[in-house]
């Protein structure tokens, strides 16, 4: 888990709770490339499946300052159809939240 910042946003993931999550950075982006490349790397093609897996685990793993307990670390999840879906959901309203900053500072522009 990353260190908590002022500049963190938080999540509410129905039937699961509360998580935090610092503001992408520069760096950030490096090393949720770098763990995206190390989990699919082994891949000779493209699996839009295990893309999708990946970034959302690399994402999580390098932004995620607090999760409730037993979402810490994502890859070790037990899986089941609505747990799978909890992930997605979470990975989505992640890049909702981001999509705001970015809109949010195109308009400052």
């Amino acid at each position: 888990m990353r260190p908590q910042k002022d500049t963190d946003f938080f999540i509410d993931l129905p039937g699961v709770g509360s998580f935090r999550y610092g503001r992408r950075t520069f760096g950030d982006r490096a090393k949720i490339r770098a763990d995206f490349l190390r989990i699919t790397k082994d891949l000779g093609e493209t699996d839009p499946e295990l893309d999708a897996y990946a970034a959302i685990m690399a994402a999580h793993k390098n932004l995620c300052v607090e999760a409730p307990a037993g979402w810490e670390d994502i890859e070790a999840l037990e899986l089941d159809s609505e747990r799978d879906a909890q992930i997605f959901a979470l990975f989505d309203l992640i890049r909702e939240k981001e999509e705001t900053f970015q809109a949010g500072a195109k308009a400052g522009s």
